[in-house]
């Protein structure tokens, strides 16, 4: 593999807008961007590509094909890295089945848990020429809009982990991607990708326990995340992962603790980049809605669906669960990533693991 494989990017958020820019100034070949939303790609199409500001990535990444046309940037690819938070994978699986080709691969950035199911699923169903999937345990970027068209990246991880579905398509996607992404390393499975994603355990916590300052201060707030886990925050982060690694063990899979997870990720604080502009948009000053909305149903609520199959005790998760419901008036256990969703119902530990292997 090389260089020269064509990378599609489906979504056009922080997240998307980070790795198109970077692929671009890394000299990787992306043939487009792909968002179904005008708004989203407004300013990237108007100044022809992304203009990167930060430590880590400075430069303007030319970008010629920006598109709310599915099929006109994922046609020519032979990567297409689906970017976008977990609560969109059903949009954008009905979107790429009538387009995709069994040659490609599609990776999503990240899986959450199911992710990679929940495609395989409707594009099933839809008939579609399925082509190779995986998932990432996480994104690879600490990153933020910071004003139009612009993308601050703070940090990016050194390592990150990547399984297919099935387990044995795995090697192909490592050997696809270590070229762009050397911090690849495969996972068994995407059972463990989508368990360490360690993300829910500090953002839904640290997101609730300081939900009053959340909801009083707002952009004012000059959101830093890493300074919201404040000392009595750590603690009931710390007793949530232990919930998460409990299911872990009992599944009889590699578990990474949050604080494990931190260390070979960063190794260190994040970088700060808000300063770096003298406008920034308001939602890269504020806690972003998916600590709640994308972090509880397809993250908290499936590692309590697997805890009660597999008869572990998950008090905390459950009611951060609870919570979220209430200060977000939604039903999250009805719209949650549970076993029956993911086809995993009825299935004791080894069943489970045999499904995605």
């Amino acid at each position: 593999m090389s260089k020269n494989l064509r990378y599609a990017v489906v979504g056009a958020g922080n997240g998307g807008q980070s790795m198109a820019g970077d692929l671009v100034l890394r000299g990787f070949n992306v043939v487009g961007i792909y968002d179904p939303f005008p708004e989203a790609i407004e300013y990237v199409q108007r100044q022809g590509g992304i203009r990167m500001i930060g430590d880590l990535r400075e430069g303007f990444a030319e970008i010629s094909r920006v598109s709310t046309n599915v099929e006109d940037i994922v046609l020519d690819a032979d990567i297409i890295m689906v970017v976008v938070p977990a609560y969109a994978h059903e949009f954008m699986a009905n979107a790429l089945a009538p387009v995709v080709k069994s040659h490609q691969i599609i990776v999503l950035n990240p899986g959450c848990i199911g992710g990679t199911m929940v495609f395989r699923s409707i594009l099933q169903s839809r008939g579609a020429e399925c082509p190779i999937l995986a998932e990432t345990n996480i994104l690879l970027y600490a990153t933020r809009i910071v004003g139009p068209g612009v993308v601050g990246i703070q940090d990016i991880k050194r390592w990150l982990g990547v399984a297919a579905l099935p387990a044995s398509d795995t090697p192909k996607v490592v050997e696809a991607l270590k070229p762009a992404f050397s911090q690849i390393e495969p996972m068994d499975n995407v059972l463990e990708t989508g368990l360490n994603n360690t993300n829910p355990m500090t953002h839904v916590a640290t997101t609730i326990l300081n939900w009053g300052r959340t909801k009083s201060e707002g952009q004012a707030a000059n959101f830093e995340f890493s300074e919201w886990v404040t000392e009595p925050v750590k603690p009931i982060v710390k007793k949530v992962d232990h919930e998460r690694m409990a299911v872990i063990e009992a599944l009889g899979i590699r578990g990474i603790t949050n604080e494990e997870f931190f260390e070979i990720s960063y190794g260190g604080k994040k970088r700060d980049v808000v300063q770096r502009v003298g406008e920034v948009l308001p939602s890269s000053t504020i806690v972003p809605d998916r600590y709640i909305t994308e972090d509880v149903p397809m993250g908290l609520v499936p590692i309590a669906s697997l805890a009660d199959a597999l008869e572990v005790k998950t008090p905390l998760t459950k009611i951060l669960i609870d919570f979220a419901c209430v200060i977000k008036d939604t039903d999250y256990w009805t719209e949650g990533r549970t076993l029956d969703k993911l086809g995993l119902q009825g299935l004791d530990a080894a069943g489970i693991r045999d499904a995605v292997q």
